[in-house]
């Protein structure tokens, strides 16, 4: 039986790869080969191992496909769902393996790839682009407020899944699961390429002419390497005159280096620089420890001194749990993004929260620079609090 195990996998995947019109499908076939590869179905294995152990392992590798299947495939074919599954299951794991931080790869928690949605003002006419996809979960995110807003038009969700869709994966392991992802909603043929992004400008611009890019870069490329993702993402929409949403280490908007500053100076003559929020420490705990802002950019616009409107967004109300990383165990999520949301849309200036401000490319771009305090209601508590913030901001961010 374990013998046979691997061939009934791949027979299933080529049947569902049959159906789809997947790019890089070798890549996919190349990923899932590895199956093959674990220890409980390579024959050397399997000839030293006992009767009765044999036995066992087939019948927990089968209660755990009837358990996916019963309890976890269902949240995919659920249209309001908005749980990157896979992706899930790979922060799950590498909490357990030891992370890849250090390799760059941080995953955007899903209640951040839901705000882009709001930050952009997605739609069903939208069409996203994601140049560093990931697991998709900005992708699945958009999908999700695509079909809700296409109500009953079912010609409608049928463009938004086939055509309205696209992304790009460096890494072979990210790009089958992003596929997948979106194979098992139903995305008709998952338009998203296993490549590198920047030699793609061009194809992935005439060929979809994408109106929004949501992006998380890879962070181990620096502070000007997170910028260049950007301004790719920004010339791809910069025809259509569409928005830009991306969530980088805050050192994108506050490290005084030349090649940033270059970086910085060259979107700002071409792009408009339209907010600035600065996101919560421990946003991707347990996975890394790295402080991160959202940058959001108006495409094919001079920046031409017009105010940024700069958001202090450091409380979402998720806690952290044991075991269960960072949740929204008190229910305050919604009542604190509703607040966010309707302050960054009127763009009012709310004491402690937000605030406008001119800025250049030499300016810090976070709202920490520009946020006035009352300091008659200040307690010597506050001040021992703001210092501790700084310090472990420092050490975070690697500033000197």
């Amino acid at each position: 039986m374990l013998q046979i195990l691997p061939k009934h996998f791949f027979s299933a995947i080529d049947s569902v790869l049959k159906k789809h019109e997947v790019r890089n499908k070798n890549e996919m076939i190349g990923e899932y080969t590895k199956i093959a590869n674990e220890p409980i179905f390579r024959q050397d294995e399997i000839k030293h191992t006992k009767k009765k152990e044999r036995e066992k392992t087939v019948e927990v590798v089968k209660e755990m496909i009837r358990y996916l299947h019963k309890n976890v495939y269902p949240l995919t074919q659920m249209e309001q769902s908005w749980l990157d599954v896979l992706g899930r299951f790979y922060t799950e794991f590498i909490r357990y393996a030891g992370g890849e931080g250090g390799q760059g790869l941080i995953l955007t928690p899903a209640h951040v790839t839901d705000l882009f949605c709001d930050l952009a003002s997605v739609d069903k006419d939208s069409i996203i682009y994601d140049p560093c996809c990931g697991t998709g979960g900005f992708l699945i995110s958009a999908m999700k407020r695509m079909l809700t807003d296409a109500g009953g038009d079912e010609e409608k969700k049928s463009s938004i899944r086939k055509n309205q869709l696209i992304g790009v994966e460096l890494r072979p392991s990210m790009f089958t699961y992003a596929c997948s992802n979106m194979m098992m909603r139903g995305d008709g043929k998952s338009n998203i390429r296993c490549g590198d992004c920047f030699p793609l400008e061009d194809i992935i611009k005439d060929e979809h002419k994408p109106t929004i890019a949501f992006l998380n870069p890879p962070y181990d490329v620096g502070s000007a390497g997170q910028l260049h993702f950007i301004e790719h993402a920004l010339n791809i929409v910069a025809l259509q005159k569409g928005w830009v949403v991306a969530i980088v280490q805050m050192s994108v908007g506050i490290k005084n280096e030349k090649d940033l500053i270059a970086a910085k100076t060259r979107v700002l003559q071409n792009h408009r620089l339209h907010a600035v929020l600065s996101m919560p420490d421990d946003l991707f705990h347990p996975s890394a420890t790295v402080v991160t802002s959202i940058m959001v950019f108006k495409a094919g616009e001079k920046h031409d001194g017009r105010k940024t409107w700069f958001g202090y967004f450091k409380d979402d109300g998720f806690e952290k749990r044991k075991h269960k990383g960072r949740i929204d165990a008190r229910g305050k999520w919604k009542a604190i993004k509703k607040q966010w949301v309707d302050a960054y849309h009127n763009l009012d200036e709310i004491s402690g929260l937000s605030v406008k401000a001119e800025v250049g490319p030499t300016d810090e771009w976070c709202a920490e620079a520009y946020m006035e305090t009352d300091y008659t209601t200040l307690k010597d508590r506050d001040f021992e609090k703001k210092m501790n913030d700084y310090i472990a901001f420092k050490f975070l961010t690697g500033l000197k």
